[in-house]
């Protein structure tokens, strides 16, 4: 596909590169199956239940091709993908939609029964109920799929297998969706976004130009989704430094414009060091789905269309002397420069009020630290609960951390305001964020470690996405 660059701000020539990147060598996976080949015949080792049983849920179906009067459907994972497990509910909807038409197999080659099996049972002492579909099985100890279906970017893809044994799609599991299945039901030619680019991006070269010949000062450039060389997962790399041009380069692929916003606005809204923000943006517009990928936000399937609408190729590359806080308020310029012309929107921040929790110490409970180095420790105590011990952490570094983890819907992303910027280093047990059920529960926690919580409204900058006037 010819590639076209939307947006250039420079201060040079760009040359479109392929010096940047690796080409293919198909040689290297002989087995690997591409687009349009045919599906060897072989055995499926094992299948796997809801509930971890190994079980012969087909009778005598072990081969593939013996459900080629259906469209086969192959989604491989891993019990340590959290995007793959939250895909699953998705999965076993449209199982039961395409019932009889389609035939969708959970693919793990790189967790043994075992391990699956304790990970569903814990899965369902957790949250009451198994993470795995009743109406799909997992596939698991079936080498010929590492050989014919190598992973390519990271875990998390699916396959396609059409009625004539050939594989006819391989890509992000955004591809699997209602309006795919039914044009390739009707016959319609399908369209999808691939998980392997025809090269592979060298982060320690700017993604857009070969500046092996040429002197850049500063640049920046705004380009379209792209699977051709660029992570169709998304990808960042910041500070990478060129000691030769003395600059600086920050690269983000196929990332959403609510994220490169967040990217952009983040020391604007850091700028205090008593506010931690774990808000998401407020999007006012009447079509979120426009500039967010976040399942959270958008209240529908997020497909492989929606990232291709959504998702943008930014870089930006400036002199070494520049500030973070400087590159970013460039950044915000680029962003709201182009958005404003191509879509009509814009990116802000306004003082909104907001609901936020307030964080103080207890100095009566609150221990502080003799250490001047951070420690992080993990412990699993007789009563089967887990426990994090921060020792020599200042609290907005603990704070940080131990909020990250915490259950978004317990904490309803509501920002954090720090009434302690002293430099002092604490020491602090607590329980660990995934055994929390509730906000009564994470705030007696951190009162028994002497830090008080409480809930509070009031006047917070809120990165707004808006139409642009």
């Amino acid at each position: 596909m010819k590639k076209i660059i939307d947006y250039i701000i420079s201060v040079s020539i760009f040359i479109i590169p392929v010096t940047s990147f690796s080409q293919e060598n198909k040689s290297l996976i002989p087995q690997q199956l591409q687009i349009g080949s045919h599906v060897p015949e072989f055995i499926i080792s094992y299948f796997m239940n809801q509930d971890g049983i190994v079980t012969n849920i087909y009778q005598q179906k072990n081969r593939l091709l013996q459900f080629k009067e259906k469209l086969i459907i192959l989604d491989f994972w891993t019990t340590t993908c959290s995007s793959c497990i939250k895909g699953f509910p998705k999965l076993e909807r449209l199982q039961k939609e395409f019932d009889g038409k389609i035939q969708i197999f959970l693919v793990n080659n790189y967790d043994d029964s075992s391990k699956i099996r304790k990970w569903i049972e814990y899965y369902k002492i957790e949250n009451k109920r198994s993470p795995i579909p009743n109406n799909i099985p997992i596939i698991f100890s079936t080498p010929k799929f590492e050989e014919y279906f190598p992973i390519k970017f990271e875990i998390g893809y699916n396959v396609w297998i059409g009625k004539s044994g050939k594989v006819i799609l391989r890509g992000i599991p955004n591809n699997t969706n209602e309006k795919k299945i039914k044009q390739y039901l009707l016959g319609e030619e399908i369209t999808f976004i691939t998980d392997k680019a025809r090269g592979i991006y060298n982060s320690k070269r700017p993604y857009f130009s070969n500046f092996k010949s040429k002197t850049v000062q500063q640049s920046s450039i705004i380009d379209k989704f792209s699977s051709d060389f660029a992570n169709p997962y998304g990808y960042s790399t910041e500070g990478i430094l060129d000691s030769i041009n003395c600059t600086s380069r920050n690269t983000y692929l196929n990332l959403s414009i609510e994220t490169l916003y967040k990217i952009a606005f983040r020391p604007t809204l850091r700028r205090s060091d008593s506010i931690i923000d774990f808000l998401q943006p407020i999007i006012d517009l009447p079509d979120k789905s426009e500039v967010s990928t976040n399942p959270s936000t958008v209240d529908r399937e997020i497909t492989d269309e929606s990232l291709i609408n959504t998702c943008f190729i930014y870089e930006q590359i400036v002199p070494l002397s520049y500030s973070d806080s400087l590159k970013k308020d460039l950044m915000i310029r680029d962003l709201n420069l182009y958005f404003e012309n191509k879509k009509g929107i814009k990116g802000e921040v306004r003082e909104v009020k907001s609901h936020y929790f307030k964080l103080s110490i207890i100095d009566s409970i609150y221990s502080e630290s003799s250490s001047i180095s951070e420690s992080l420790k993990f412990e699993t105590r007789k009563n089967g609960k887990k426990y994090m011990t921060f020792d020599g952490y200042r609290l907005k570094s603990i704070v940080e951390r131990y909020f990250s983890q915490v259950d978004k819907n317990i904490i309803s992303n509501y920002p954090i305001i720090i009434n302690n910027n002293s430099k002092k280093r604490y020491k602090v047990t607590l329980l660990a964020p995934n055994q929390l059920d509730s906000l009564n529960d994470l705030i007696q926690v951190l009162g028994n470690s002497g830090i008080s919580m409480k809930e509070k409204i009031g006047l917070i900058p809120r990165l707004v996405i808006v139409k642009a006037n």
